[in-house]
């Protein structure tokens, strides 16, 4: 029960982040996919900034969600025991 709380208070938070940076970890891949293809010839396919905000937000609803949903049922299950 306690762990359904915690993991979700971490899925929440988590989530929040991921929302609240979502510009910067678009930023922060592609400027990593130009570094490996500058250094180490690897060249990766990937999208760019704007096309991968989307992704991060998505990927932070869930996370968001999911949080909600174990605090929710960690919350009840405290409750009722």
């Amino acid at each position: 029960m306690t762990y359904t709380l915690g993991y979700g208070l971490i899925s929440l938070l988590f989530g929040i982040y991921l929302l609240a940076y979502r510009k910067d970890l678009a930023r922060s891949n592609v400027r990593q996919r130009r570094w490996l293809k500058r250094w180490l010839g690897i060249n990766l396919p990937g999208q760019g900034e704007e096309e991968q905000k989307p992704y991060w937000v998505m990927l932070g609803v869930v996370f968001v969600v999911l949080g909600v949903a174990m605090i929710v049922v960690g919350g009840y299950w405290w409750m009722t025991s």
